[in-house]
């Protein structure tokens, strides 16, 4: 993983059962819709191997899992914060309702910082009293045996 970027896992004080955001998919999804999910989905490795920062929020665009009438759309305005606060990508995390935002690492402070601030003007709002930030880099050796 590019150890240029820092992630920040943004979890709200609500829980998101993986059944409900499930139950949310259509059954069905257009062909179009099949290959704009399968381009940007090649597009993220590309993406974090060649240190593309700039196809990053391209690649992570969705039209099958994040859509507006599912259970996790009042995380939309998470997303725009994150984007405001400097972002280059932002997505649910699994089913939700935790959203990951990815950004430079030489300006992890001022992100983190401007993330902070702009999740306290959103607790409140959509039934969310609170959120957890979790500040995070990249595990590039991943688990190991002794």
């Amino acid at each position: 993983m590019d150890e240029s970027l820092c992630f920040a896992a943004i979890v709200p004080d609500y829980k998101l059962l993986t059944e409900a955001a499930r139950a949310a998919l259509p059954k069905e999804v257009t062909h179009k819709d099949a290959v704009y999910n399968l381009s940007r989905a090649a597009l993220i490795p590309a993406a974090f191997c060649e240190g593309r920062h700039d196809l990053l929020a391209i690649a992570t665009e969705d039209k099958l899992h994040q859509l507006p009438d599912a259970p996790d759309a009042r995380l939309e305005g998470i997303f725009d914060m994150a984007r405001l606060c400097g972002a280059k990508a932002v997505y649910v995390s699994g089913a939700g309702s935790t959203v990951m935002a990815v950004a430079e690492k030489a300006n992890a402070e001022k992100f983190y910082s401007k993330l902070e601030k702009g999740l306290e003007l959103l607790e409140g709002l959509d039934g969310c009293e609170a959120f957890t930030l979790l500040r995070l880099d990249a595990d590039n050796t991943g688990a190991t045996v002794e």
